[in-house]
């Protein structure tokens, strides 16, 4: 498996060093650890708010590692287990099922209760899923489960340290956690002076993301005027609606809805809670086209002939995806998630299978996946 990362030049060194160090924690202990692989450099030409032209040198890096997998049985995600809600962390290439979102700390196999900060997923070649907690795991892996604890340790802080060192360099020291209507209140400002530039269309152009712009006027803040009364007052309105939105939803809204409600950002969520304002204005805006129903049968592969209504972009933890919002000729509310971006407004015959069938604010909507172009 492997993920892709533009890092700044300037973070390069540090970033070598810290994955230096965790490799040789991991050889160590026998363990394998993530292979770091070296891409083209390229320049990002952006504007400070004062208007100086500023040039970031970039390098594409990508992360490869191997799945945690023995006797049949895969670790796909791990849940963090906070106070204000529990985190979704996915390892492969499927979202984790939803029934795993605001789960309790419990153990499929040894069902007894008490306190876990963390509890992994695991699914089987048969497609059975489970949730258990770390001293659990070996009695599906059949291996020892403080080795696969480790294992899945050094995969995540070498994926943190990368994400971390995506972010532009600063002057000075900065704290790790930033109030959340801070943040927010300069996104806002961002999109109003520049719109809205998610990281996918930013790597794909060579420009500055607005959550990255965003976060460098809040850091530096001596360099750059304060937040509008405006922006802070949208940000204030954006906060109480993720708060407040369902999560029966995408893993991408129960993402927002949970950084929405701890009040904070880090460096590693920048992305996503810079996408609560974009999302939460087309939520004010967006328009209902007619009345959807289900089409077909969850299961069924079928061809599709649709066009393709709107495209949010998401960041995700393996990187960024489009969410393609196509209808029929009838209405019906076709979702399809992929790493290609298709044309807005333009008609596409498809051929895929129904994954799921949901409602999403009272729409009904028809989950399409492993899609391909019909030509």
């Amino acid at each position: 498996m492997q993920r892709e990362f533009h890092i700044p030049e300037q973070n390069l060194h540090g970033l070598k060093a810290k994955l230096e160090k965790l490799g040789r924690k991991a050889e160590k202990t026998g363990l394998p650890f993530p292979e770091l692989r070296f891409g083209i450099t390229f320049t990002d030409r952006t504007k400070d708010a004062k208007g100086q032209l500023l040039i970031v040198k970039y390098r594409k890096v990508i992360l490869h590692w191997q799945s945690v997998m023995s006797s049949g049985w895969q670790v796909i995600g791990k849940l963090i287990h906070l106070p204000e809600g529990t985190l979704v962390r996915g390892f492969g290439s499927d979202e984790v099922p939803m029934q795993y979102r605001n789960a309790e700390p419990n153990c499929d196999h040894c069902k007894v209760k008490r306190k876990r900060f963390d509890t992994y997923v695991l699914r089987s070649l048969a497609g059975e899923f489970k949730q258990c907690g770390s001293d659990c795991l070996q009695e599906y892996l059949k291996v020892d489960s403080e080795n696969v604890i480790n294992a899945i340790k050094f995969l995540t802080s070498a994926i943190d340290t990368v994400q971390a060192s995506e972010a532009l360099p600063a002057i000075g020291k900065s704290p790790d956690m930033w109030p959340l209507e801070v943040f927010l209140a300069h996104v806002v400002d961002c999109i109003n002076d520049i719109g809205w530039i998610p990281r996918s269309r930013a790597k794909a152009e060579g420009i500055t993301a607005t959550a990255d712009i965003a976060y460098r006027r809040m850091i530096a803040i001596e360099n750059y005027a304060s937040p509008t009364q405006a922006g802070s007052d949208e940000a204030l309105k954006a906060i109480e609606w993720a708060e407040n939105v369902s999560t029966q939803g995408s893993e991408y809204i129960y993402n927002l809805h949970t950084i929405a409600t701890s009040g904070a950002v880090e460096q590693r969520s920048l992305g996503y809670a810079a996408s609560i304002v974009p999302t939460f204005r087309r939520e004010l805006t967006g328009d209902k086209q007619g009345e959807s129903d289900f089409v077909g049968k969850v299961g069924d592969r079928n061809d599709f002939l649709l066009t393709v209504d709107k495209i949010h972009d998401i960041d995700t933890a393996f990187g960024e995806q489009y969410v393609h919002i196509m209808r029929d000729d009838l209405a019906n509310v076709f979702i399809w998630k992929t790493k290609d971006r298709l044309d807005e407004k333009k008609k596409y015959k498809l051929r895929g299978r129904i994954k799921e069938h949901k409602e999403y604010r009272d729409v009904k909507q028809t989950i399409l996946t492993h899609c391909k172009i019909q030509r």
